[in-house]
C-alpha cells in the first residue's frame, strides 16, 4: 500500500524512514485521515517484529483496512485534480 501511495505522489518513500515515521509525516501534514494505516502499521509490527500469529480474523480486518485506505487514497487523488 506505501508502493502504491508512492507511485500516487501521495508520500515519499525513503529507505531510512520506519512505518511510524511515515504515518506521523502524514499525520502532520494532514493529506488524509489515515488512522485505517495505523492500524495496518500496528499489524505488520505485531506478526512481523512481535511474531504474533495472524489469524482469519485478523487477516479480515486488515484486508478491510486496506481496502479503506485505498479508497481513501483514490479520493483525495480525483480531489486533487
Amino acid at each position: 500500500i506505501l508502493l502504491l501511495m508512492h507511485q500516487k505522489n501521495i508520500i515519499y518513500l525513503d529507505e531510512t524512514k520506519t512505518n511510524e515515521e511515515i504515518y506521523m509525516s502524514l499525520k502532520k501534514n494532514k493529506k488524509l485521515n489515515f488512522l485505517e494505516l495505523k492500524y495496518l502499521i500496528n499489524d505488520f509490527n505485531s506478526s512481523w517484529y512481535g511474531h504474533r500469529t495472524f489469524y482469519k480474523e485478523n487477516y479480515d480486518m486488515t484486508l478491510q483496512n486496506i481496502n479503506l485506505l485505498w479508497s481513501e487514497v483514490l479520493d483525495y487523488e480525483e480531489k486533487k485534480q
